[in-house]
């Protein structure tokens, strides 16, 4: 070996061994004097050594952060929880002023009805108008109410039912100023005209709030119509008690002035209802005024199958929609004739029994008017209570103690036309109010029920409206042939003799619905048992038969789809 290659190698050992004398002597190297190998293995080492413990801080740190950052959430989703919650329980609060401005909207729209009835003879001598003009005045406003109320429940479904009613409200604010002015300037042409405008909408307003509340408060829904219907009558007492004292003491103006502003109210208020609708739904159901999804769907469908894009205007939208109403189910055509067979047995009977019981008791017409408020104020004070109790009661039991209601006015109307006892007329109209205080509340409150079809609410309680003035409207001009072509006594008997009829074919359809009510929850009860004993069917294989799991569990989710499909 050469001497200057044995001198090199020595010179590389020796190095070595330095290095790693220093490195058992001094832990920590410092950066060498002189360029060398030993210095740059220091120098290496020492930079490792630092990026690790650097590395190792940063992750500890990094942890830290992700910790606080964990807290932090957590935090913020607790608060936002808490504050969620807050939320829901204000606007379920809030939600409970619907029905209490839907209630302060009827009294006002029954204090304006009544009004005419309260104040006959006083408008007939100070505006004038004859007798034939008054009863013109009552066909006009009481007529269109045998179309506004479907028209006004298919518009609910076309369009968003809040929006619609607003609309239906400030029309009719509209017409209350006119007939406000009419009566203000004597005009007799004015007060027909706005008196025949405010009848498109006096329906349509009662009934325009069932479809804003009904489907909010189905489960309370008997408490809420009782709670609308004690409202609604007080409208009339108050209308019946407090006009003729205003006209008293400051003349014809200031007691419709009053009416006038009392129906006024309802503009906020259906504002109120608007807004509270549309936090609920949270802008679903409450948006614009914009036509909803069918005629959308339709245009969509069509696209989507390579066809022309077809948009449906309004008139035909209705038209589409009158004709979907035979998919309304049987249970509610068989409730809409017990409302059409009632009512045109009781609220003809408002139109003559003063009448009617002055000439049979001898009666003046101060105590005839107060026999005839004698079943309104039974309403007003017993339909909350009643509503109340009405939502314990399963549906087959509501709809047979409404038939037995129904049935109880049968004697009721035969007294008045057989007994001549002169307290008879006393203990009749009590019955009347109390008995029609049970079947109104029960009526009304199996509407949440019946009416709050799927896409189909507004047509169904348009129907409803629609039946309840159809009839009434056809018995009293029945009655007006009867009076014209027979003797007074043999008119009278008759015509109490078809409130009698009307009410017996009120309880048939009743029973008829309890019937139906009855076979169709035996049907869903037998449904629901046989899906059971196929689940149990289910269970016993599986516990031996662990490998089919998935096709069992498939079949029992199949059967029972199949048991709900054909019970809806």
């Amino acid at each position: 070996m050469p001497s200057h290659v044995d001198s090199v190698l020595r010179n590389g050992a020796a190095n070595v061994g330095a290095c790693d004398n220093n490195d058992a002597e001094e832990p920590t190297p410092s950066l060498p004097k002189q360029r060398g190998s030993s210095g740059l293995g220091n120098y290496a080492a020492a930079s490792s050594s630092r990026r690790r413990s650097r590395d190792l801080v940063d992750v500890e740190q990094q942890d830290d952060d992700d910790d606080d950052d964990d807290a932090t959430a957590d935090d913020k989703k607790e608060k936002g929880g808490r504050s969620k919650q807050t939320q829901q329980q204000r606007r379920g609060w809030m939600i409970w002023c619907l029905p209490f401005f839907s209630a302060l909207i009827v009294f006002g729209n029954h204090y304006s009805r009544d009004l005419n009835g309260a104040l006959q003879n006083e408008m007939q001598s100070d505006v004038p108008m004859s007798a034939f003009d008054f009863d013109s005045l009552n066909a006009l406003y009481y007529a269109p109410n045998v179309i506004t109320p479907l028209l006004m429940g298919v518009l609910q479904d076309i369009y968003t039912a809040p929006v619609v009613f607003l609309y239906t409200v400030c029309l009719s604010s509209v017409a209350q100023l006119f007939f406000g002015l009419g009566v203000q300037i004597r005009s007799l042409p004015l007060i027909l005209l706005a008196r025949g405008t405010l009848g498109l909408f006096y329906e349509a307003i009662d009934m325009g709030c069932i479809p804003i509340t009904a489907p909010i408060f189905k489960e309370k829904w008997a408490l809420v119509s009782g709670f609308t219907n004690g409202f609604l009558r007080l409208g009339s007492v108050f209308s019946f008690v407090l006009s003729p004292r205003l006209y008293a003491s400051f003349g014809l103006s200031v007691p419709v002035w009053v009416s006038v502003a009392i129906s006024l109210f309802a503009l906020p208020l259906s504002f109120a209802m608007k807004t509270l609708a549309s936090r609920y739904y949270s802008g679903e159901q409450t948006q614009k005024l914009s036509v909803k999804s069918s005629a959308s769907l339709a245009a969509a469908a069509a696209a989507a199958a390579g066809g022309p894009e077809t948009s449906l205007s309004i008139g035909q939208e209705l038209l589409r929609r009158l004709r979907n109403a035979k998919s309304l189910p049987i249970q509610f055509w068989m409730y809409l004739l017990v409302g059409l067979f009632a009512y045109t047995a009781l609220v003809p009977f408002y139109s003559v029994g003063s009448a009617l019981l002055q000439r049979r008791y001898n009666l003046d017409t101060k105590d005839a008017d107060f026999l005839m408020l004698l079943p309104e104020g039974t309403i007003a004070v017993a339909s909350p209570i009643l509503g109340l109790l009405v939502d314990y009661w399963g549906i087959r039991t509501r709809v047979f103690r409404m038939s037995v209601a129904l049935i109880c006015f049968v004697p009721v109307f035969a007294a008045l036309s057989i007994i001549h006892h002169p307290d008879c007329p006393k203990v009749c109209m009590f019955l009347l109010g109390l008995f029609w205080s049970f079947f109104n509340a029960i009526f009304w409150g199996l509407c949440g029920e019946f009416c709050t079809n799927a896409n189909q609410t507004g047509i169904s309680i348009g129907f409803l409206g629609c039946s309840l003035n159809l009839g009434s409207s056809l018995l009293l001009l029945l009655i007006g042939v009867l009076q014209s072509g027979l003797s007074q006594v043999t008119a009278d008997n008759a015509i109490v003799g078809l409130f009698s009829g009307f009410s017996a074919l009120a309880a048939i359809c009743s029973f008829i619905l309890t019937n139906i009510v009855s076979h169709k929850e035996s049907a869903a009860s037998s449904n629901f048992a046989h899906s059971g004993s196929a689940d149990n069917e289910v269970d016993v294989l599986l516990s031996g038969a662990d490998s089919n799991r998935g096709q069992l569990l498939e079949f029992s989710n199949s059967r029972t789809y199949s048991t709900f499909e054909s019970y809806d």
